[in-house]
């Protein structure tokens, strides 16, 4: 039917995205890559804090992540604050 050909046409297109991505991240310097995925991170934020205000979690996982750019937390702890979120 239609909608499954929508939907097989939208799973093929965002599988080329996130390859896509995949091979610019890689070669990326992780410093660089944890300020892109902060921005990207912080455009959707209000988003979600809008419909969970009490979770905190994402807000501090992003600011984990400028801490670690600026060598103020471990890797260690910026990980623990993302996958916390």
């Amino acid at each position: 039917n239609h909608l499954d050909y929508c939907l097989k046409q939208i799973n093929k297109a965002d599988n080329d995205i996130k390859r896509k991505i995949s091979e610019i991240t890689c070669k990326m310097n992780q410093r660089v890559l944890a300020i892109w995925v902060s921005n990207c991170a912080e455009h959707v934020l209000s988003y979600f804090e809008e419909k969970y205000p009490n979770d905190d979690r994402p807000r501090k996982a992003v600011e984990a992540a400028r801490e670690w750019v600026k060598g103020k937390l471990s890797v260690g702890e910026a990980r623990s604050a993302a996958f916390a979120a």
